[in-house]
This record gives structure tokens, sequence and C-alpha cells, in this order.
């Protein structure tokens, strides 16, 4: 992922991830992708994360999420 994310140039897509604070793979995957955007100067990745622990739950959380982010796009425009 490292080398991926450090061959790619400006203009860097937008990037918003979503993930449960309690679940594994908030601190398995997602700080650590973070710390590595962040090292490498890519600013515009952004953090959605919710108040569940199981990565089934994602199954609840996420259409609602994936509900506000297509009316922002669609508002916006």
């Amino acid at each position: 992922m490292y080398n991926a994310l450090s061959n790619i140039k400006s203009p860097y897509p937008e990037t918003i991830i979503h993930v449960g604070f309690w679940e594994s793979h908030y601190l398995k995957h997602v700080v650590p992708f973070m710390e590595m955007a962040k090292e490498l100067g890519i600013e515009n990745v952004n953090l959605s994360i919710a108040d569940y622990t199981t990565h089934s739950e994602l199954a609840k959380y996420y259409p609602i999420f994936l509900q506000e982010q297509v009316n922002k796009i669609i508002n916006d425009n």
C-alpha cells in the first residue's frame, strides 16, 4: 500500500474511510493508513467513525453513511 500511495501524484482524490471505532479494522488498518497518507502529504483523506464494534455491523451503518455522502454530492452540484 505504501508503494502505491507513494507513486501517485496530485491532485489526489477525496477519500473517506468509514469504520467502527471499536472494530478491529480501525486500529489494524485504518490508523496505519491514515498515518501513511499524512506522512506522504496526502491531505484529503477523511475518516468517518461510527460507534460499533464488529465488522458485520458495517451492514447497518454503511448505508446511512453512503446515503449522506450521495446527498452531499447531489446538493453540492
